[in-house]
């Protein structure tokens, strides 16, 4: 998906157990059929993963990565709800 992304906000999910990452594309309105979400809060309350799960978020500019978001409501168990770097890299 990050290949074909031009601009906006990618979702990231990584599944710990798995270690697979899903990327969804961010939505200003949730729309669970189309697989597009405003948050993760949103994908949460679709039940679209499991429990044990952690998220970030990027921006693509241009076809490229502007910005990695490494806080999510998703990392509760993080320190300051941020992914570990080891995990984003």
């Amino acid at each position: 998906m990050l290949a074909s992304f031009t601009d906006g906000i990618l979702i990231g999910v990584i599944d710990v157990a798995s270690e697979l990452v899903s990327l969804l594309e961010a939505a200003v309105i949730t729309d669970v059929t189309g697989g597009r979400f405003s948050g993760h809060l949103d994908l949460v309350r679709a039940n679209r993963f499991a429990v044990n799960v952690l998220g970030f978020s990027i921006a693509v500019v241009g076809r490229q990565i502007h910005s990695v978001y490494r806080t999510s409501a998703l990392n509760a168990n993080c320190a300051d709800f941020v992914v570990p770097d080891d995990m984003i890299s």
